[in-house]
């Protein structure tokens, strides 16, 4: 490839300077002839000299008669001023643009009749390159007499020797003059052969690609001059009209060329639109695929999120309610152990699938009212056993005062719980504490800033960036003493960037780590908390409520109705969404417990007919009881009528929230 480069760079060279090139002229006036100097001379030939002089290219003239169809002439001679553009030229010669049009006239006597058929007559036409080259096309049939030169011919038609007189109209002598000097008392017609039209350029040597590179460059210096008036002026001088139609031919050219420009731009036009609209079809049928991967992503999430939960929640409810019971220490260990090894599954599949919607972009924060005070001492209150059982101690400080703050509550605990759990599971003596402090900020916002510090062993430097990346974890040896995914901090992290805060961490081996959650979050209405000590749960729920729960799970079924009647309740079940029809119109109960998949008829369809077939005073709350977990679930359930969402696994501690929120203290039921 290279050498065939080299080569084509190598033809492509200018070689118009590489020797003196051999001209070829005839005796054609006024165009070229042999002056009685030997010297050549016309019109032509000055033409092609000043342009040899302008471009300095040498030149030697050489008298060659016999004209450029001749076999010694073509391969003695380099170039030939003016040669016709015509097929059998071409397989002679390699010509340039053309630089001259001659049009040629067919002219009679006036009264004499002709209608353009040359058959049988007597035709008058120059011997010369110029005639040589078309008069077979010009006059079929006819007889042809070659007189000198065109007077001649003019004046053997205006004398009756010939019938038509053929003449050409170019650079030399124009029709006007020849009408003048051959015959000028004389009318005659002259009959247009626009067919006949003859264009000429320079001609040069077929395979010389020097004397090709001079033919292009003589063309290309005479347009100068056309332009700039020097070849009118060479013309004028030898005494003859130039007609024009030199000037009409470059400016042809020079709009044919304009054209091919334009043509080639549409065309790059047309093809970039093309590629363009080529693209985002494809860009289309990739997002559109792209889509329908999102979508059968979320719609497996949802569907594994819901397996799994379902039975993760006949497993965790059953252990609970038997840890609730009577037991030996033996069969409390493995209820004990079935209950956190279910846990620690359950924190495995939530990670998982956070991870999943967060990095899918399906995750979205919530904006609601929230108290920070409770969110962290829920948190505290839910490890505190744990901490307990190591020895340390695990406390929360903050103000007595501090306002109500508008933010995702559910995500804010999700990252509290995660630090603290960290901080207790690393940190083997000593303590951890929970700092909360809220600090003023520009725009009506505050800074929420929630410190986890802990007395473990720390973290060395060169690990810190290991902290935030996914399923990365700092001890990866068989011995670790720490289970886990290596998820939590990622989420967290991820978590905080979607509500516009930071997670950041100090930490020195053998001193300890803090991190710290920093969120803007806005103030809602000024308005403060007193933050007190929770009850416990299981005194929150109301006395002998009366609930429904529509469950298709058998296993299910049982564990929330021995959870609700633990929790006080008076419970009846619905197997399917018929069934909790007719039950809800049959009896009044306090609380709806629906599940989202039922047979026949889902939950949310339920839901809406029980909205529209209740009366306004018999409206009960109805709670989304699901092991849909995914993004979106939760408006799904509310834009049905629902009331609020608990999502499965449930416990106790859930179960009795929804009641103490939905089923206030009231009387009993009888």
């Amino acid at each position: 490839m290279c050498l065939l480069g080299a080569a084509g760079l190598w033809q492509l060279r200018d070689q118009t300077h590489s020797r003196t090139f051999r001209v070829g002229f005839g005796n054609w006036p006024p165009g070229s002839k042999l002056g009685p100097d030997g010297k050549p001379h016309g019109s032509i030939i000055e033409t092609i000299s000043v342009a040899a002089q302008r471009r300095g290219i040498r030149l030697e003239w050489v008298y060659a008669p016999e004209g450029p169809r001749d076999p010694n002439n073509r391969h003695n001679l380099d170039i030939w001023p003016l040669v016709g553009d015509f097929p059998e030229t071409r397989k002679l010669y390699y010509l340039s643009d053309p630089y001259m049009k001659i049009t040629f006239w067919a002219i009679t006597r006036d009264g004499v009749p002709f209608d353009g058929n040359f058959a049988g007559k007597k035709v008058a036409a120059r011997a010369g390159v110029v005639i040589d080259g078309v008069i077979e096309r010009l006059a079929p049939g006819g007889q042809i007499i070659r007189p000198p030169d065109q007077t001649a011919a003019m004046q053997a038609m205006c004398k009756g020797e010939v019938d038509v007189a053929l003449v050409g109209d170019g650079m030399g002598d124009s029709v006007l003059n020849l009408k003048r000097e051959a015959c000028s008392d004389m009318r005659v017609r002259l009959h247009h052969l626009e067919e006949a039209a003859g264009y000429y350029g320079v001609g040069a040597r077929r395979d010389d690609r020097a004397a090709q590179q001079v033919a292009d460059v003589f063309h290309e210096e005479i347009g100068r001059m056309v332009t700039d008036g020097t070849f009118a002026s060479i013309v004028l001088n030898w005494n003859t009209l130039a007609s024009g139609q030199s000037v009409a031919l470059f400016a042809l050219q020079d709009l044919k060329r304009q054209t091919w420009l334009l043509k080639w731009c549409l065309g790059i036009l047309i093809c970039t639109v093309l590629i363009l609209v080529w693209e985002e079809r494809r860009l289309f049928a990739s997002k559109r695929a792209a889509e329908e991967a999102s979508r059968a992503k979320s719609a497996f999430l949802a569907n594994m999120s819901h397996e799994i939960r379902t039975p993760m929640n006949g497993v965790l409810g059953m252990a609970e309610l038997m840890l609730r019971t009577p037991l030996t220490a033996e069969q409390r260990e493995y209820a004990e152990t079935i209950d956190v090894s279910g846990r620690r599954l359950l924190d495995l599949i939530n990670d998982i699938l956070d991870l999943a919607k967060v990095e899918s972009g399906k995750l979205q924060v919530q904006a609601t009212p929230f108290r920070v005070a409770e969110v962290c001492q829920e948190v505290v209150r839910l490890f505190r056993p744990k901490a307990l059982h190591k020895g340390i101690s695990l406390d929360v400080e903050m103000p007595a005062r501090l306002p109500v703050l508008v933010g995702d509550e559910l995500r804010i605990r999700q990252i509290v719980a995660n630090l603290v759990g960290n901080a207790v599971k690393f940190t083997d003596r000593g303590s951890v504490t929970v700092r909360v402090e809220v600090f003023p900020r520009a725009k009506d916002l505050v800074d929420l800033s929630i410190q986890v510090r802990d007395t473990g062993s720390g973290i060395p430097a060169s690990k810190l960036p290991q902290l935030f990346q996914s399923f990365i974890q700092l001890d990866s040896s068989p011995s670790r003493r720490h289970d886990g995914t290596g998820l939590g901090l990622v989420i967290s992290r991820k978590l905080a960037a979607l509500m516009g805060g930071t997670i950041e961490v100090n930490s020195r081996p053998g001193e300890g780590s803090q991190f710290t959650l920093a969120l803007p979050l806005r103030p809602a209405d000024n308005t403060m908390e007193q933050h007190n000590d929770v009850r416990p749960a299981e005194q929150l729920s109301s006395s002998m409520a009366r609930v429904l729960v529509v469950e298709d799970n058998a296993i299910n079924q049982r564990l929330v109705q021995r959870m609700l009647e633990r929790l006080g309740c008076e419970v009846d079940v619905a197997g399917d969404g018929h069934e909790a029809l007719r039950k809800a119109q049959s009896f009044t109960f306090d609380l709806i417990l629906m599940d989202w998949r039922l047979p026949g008829m889902d939950g949310l369809e339920t839901t809406r007919l029980l909205r529209r077939n209740l009366i306004e005073e018999h409206q009960v709350p109805i709670i989304a009881l699901t092991a849909n977990a995914m993004h979106g679930d939760r408006e799904q359930c509310l834009q049905a009528g629902m009331s609020d969402y608990l999502a499965k696994p449930i416990q106790m501690a859930g179960l009795a929230a929804v009641l103490e929120r939905w089923v206030p203290d009231r009387d009993r039921k009888v």
